[in-house]
């Protein structure tokens, strides 16, 4: 008989411990994803574009005025405006430095200088902020001989 009692009282201990152990983490998973995201929200720290630069932006990018941002025109954000730019160095095989000084010089701020890498590779990198208050830019990594080899997006200060 105890011997019978000592196996009962085994098997619910055995799965009360296996209930919390699989209670537990679940719990804590669902507790975990039902947190809010603290997302960057770039929008609130910045203001939309002027009609200025949005037509200057559409005259040199979209010239058949297909792109969605050119045809609203108003309350365009920088970040807007980022995927036609980076469409048109993409798609031109071979765009350099200069290619894109051309067209955006009035909307470079900052220039970081070249960087040699093991392998002897060596990169720059320009950002380009087409409001001009440091919250977003369209970030150009060029390769030694000044030609694109990425095109990213910066959104907003990542250490607040």
């Amino acid at each position: 008989m105890l011997k019978k009692t000592l196996s009962l009282l085994m098997s619910v201990w055995l799965v009360f411990a296996l209930s919390i152990g699989c209670i537990l983490p679940l719990t804590l998973a669902i507790i975990w994803w039902s947190l809010p995201v603290k997302e960057n929200d770039w929008r609130s720290t910045t203001s939309s574009l002027s009609q200025e630069v949005v037509d200057d932006i559409c005259t040199k990018f979209d010239s058949d005025s297909s792109f969605s941002a050119c045809k609203t025109k108003q309350g365009i954000y920088a970040p807007d405006l980022f995927p036609l730019i980076k469409e048109k160095f993409s798609s031109e095989d071979g765009s350099t430095y200069d290619d894109v000084q051309l067209m955006l010089s009035q909307y470079h701020t900052d220039y970081e200088a070249p960087v040699s890498l093991g392998n002897g590779e060596q990169y720059f990198v320009s950002w380009f902020d087409l409001r001009g208050d440091g919250e977003t830019a369209i970030v150009f990594f060029f390769n030694g001989e000044g030609k694109i080899n990425e095109i990213l997006y910066h959104l907003g200060n990542d250490d607040e």
